[in-house]
C-alpha cells in the first residue's frame, strides 16, 4: 500500500483539494477533468440525432456498426448492379447505335460518356429546369438541381411563387 503525505492510502483516496488565496482562484486554470470512453460515448447520440443520423432505440439513438456497414454494402450492390445492367444494355446494341445514355429498366437514368464540365454542371445548376432530381452528368442515378433550389427560395422570399 501506498501512502500520501497526508498518511492514507494516495492509490485509491480522491486528491485533497487546493488551497488558494482569495483573489488568485479567477486566475488559475480550470481544473482539467478526463472524460472516459464510456462518457464519451454517452454524449454522442445527441449530436448525431440532431445531424439527422439518429440510430435504432434499444441502443441510445446510435446506428450499429453492423447496420452502417449493412446499409453500405447493400447501397454499393445496388449502384453496382445497375451500372453492369447500364454496360450490358448498351454493349447489346449494335456498335453504331450505342449512345452510352439511357434508362435501366425504363426508370433509372445512366449516362457513361466520357463527362465534360459543361454537362457535370448542368445536372447540378440549371435553374432554368423544372426539374428538382437531375440525372448524374457521369454515372447512374439522379442528384440534385442545387440550381433550381436557389431559384425557388428566391421566388419564395419575393413572395410571387
Amino acid at each position: 500500500m501506498k501512502l500520501g503525505s497526508s498518511g492514507r492510502d494516495s492509490t485509491t483516496s480522491p486528491p485533497e483539494p487546493q488551497v488558494v488565496p482569495s483573489g488568485l482562484d479567477s486566475q488559475l486554470p480550470a481544473p482539467r477533468t478526463t472524460q472516459t470512453a464510456r462518457e464519451r460515448h454517452l454524449t454522442q447520440p445527441a449530436a448525431i440525432e440532431v445531424a439527422g443520423r439518429g440510430g435504432s432505440c434499444d441502443n441510445g439513438g446510435m446506428a450499429n456498426k453492423t447496420e452502417r456497414s449493412t446499409e453500405r454494402t447493400v447501397s454499393l450492390v445496388v449502384v453496382a448492379a445497375l451500372l453492369a445492367a447500364a454496360i450490358i444494355q448498351e454493349l447489346r446494341k449494335p456498335p453504331e447505335e450505342r449512345r452510352w445514355v439511357g434508362k435501366v429498366a425504363g426508370i433509372v437514368p445512366y449516362d457513361l460518356r466520357r463527362p465534360t464540365f459543361q454537362r457535370l454542371l448542368a445536372s447540378v445548376w440549371s435553374p432554368d429546369d423544372s426539374r428538382i432530381l437531375m440525372p448524374y452528368g457521369f454515372g447512374v442515378g439522379w442528384t440534385v438541381n442545387v440550381g433550381r433550389l436557389v431559384e425557388l427560395a428566391r421566388r419564395g422570399n419575393r413572395g410571387d411563387v
